[in-house]
């Protein structure tokens, strides 16, 4: 997905203020022909009047400044008409001023209206107030979650950004993947680099941890942490290690049965309101995890 822009960012991106004086020198350029050509007709001079040198070189340029903005811009329609119409008024050897004002007022036009037409193919989204700190933010849940959990940056700055827009089912689905980098490196804090995926005595497979099922990895999670604590006698560490470790466990498997599977199979979807609901809980799981995690 294409990041959204802050509005100051948004008017530097697509050359706003420049756009905007483009779009009038084509307008009085074009007013100013079709005045001279009405003007001529009028006269009974017909419709060869040409504009003066001065004229001439003010429009060519407008045109070169249009071909210009809307290539930068990926305007490439606008683009090809300013560059067509510029080439059509370039002075051939026994010319000095192509084209009369009938022409240049048509062609003056025609180009104002491939810009406008190149600009309403593009779509803007408000972002409301709001949700201004959800955009592009690395860190939505504090540096320790950052630090800790680098490989789910690139998630978390996707859920809310997808939550901004109103993509709440997008959201959850990046959530979820946040959530994933951290079971994994709950389960690398327990020493688990890999689990076992068959059984056979004689030839036992592992998979790493990003190609093994949630379920597998909640499995050996959970005989590493009751493995830990059962050798403890009662005692503060003992108590500590309950309070992180059950807590952890019991909203990893929620995640896994209320949101994680039915988002990837897509057996639900959700609103921007819930989406934000649930980056809340998964902000509190995220939190609670770095602060305990000793790698």
């Amino acid at each position: 997905m294409q990041k959204p822009y802050g509005l100051l960012e948004f008017m530097k991106t697509f050359r706003l203020a420049q756009l905007a004086t483009l779009l009038m020198d084509i307008e009085m350029h074009q007013q100013e022909c079709a005045k001279a050509r009405d003007e001529a007709k009028r006269a009974g001079i017909g419709m060869a009047t040409t504009p003066s040198q001065i004229n001439w070189q003010h429009m060519m340029d407008c045109l070169e400044k249009g071909r210009n903005i809307a290539t930068e811009l990926g305007l490439d329609s606008a683009a090809s008409q300013f560059a067509l119409v510029r080439m059509h008024h370039e002075p051939q050897p026994d010319q000095v001023d192509p084209g009369d004002f009938s022409e240049w007022s048509a062609d003056m036009r025609n180009v104002s209206d491939a810009l406008l037409t190149n600009l309403w193919q593009r779509q803007v989204i408000q972002i409301e107030p709001e949700l201004a700190g959800c955009i592009n933010n690395d860190a939505p849940f504090g540096d320790d979650v950052k630090d800790k959990f680098a490989d789910a940056i690139p998630d978390l700055r996707e859920s809310g950004n997808c939550i901004a827009i109103d993509s709440g089912t997008a959201a959850v689905f990046h959530l979820m993947r946040a959530v994933e980098w951290g079971l994994r490196a709950l389960c690398a804090d327990l020493g688990i680099l890999r689990v076992r995926r068959s059984y056979k005595k004689s030839n036992p497979k592992f998979a790493a941890l990003e190609w093994t099922q949630w379920e597998r990895m909640l499995e050996e999670a959970q005989k590493k942490i009751d493995k830990k604590i059962e050798k403890l006698g009662p005692s503060k560490r003992k108590q500590s290690l309950q309070q992180f470790y059950y807590p952890i466990m019991q909203d990893l498997k929620g995640f896994k049965d209320a949101f994680r599977n039915h988002v990837m199979h897509s057996r639900v979807s959700y609103a921007q309101r819930q989406a934000l609901d649930i980056r809340d809980h998964v902000q509190r799981f995220m939190q609670a995890l770095a602060s305990g995690l000793t790698k």
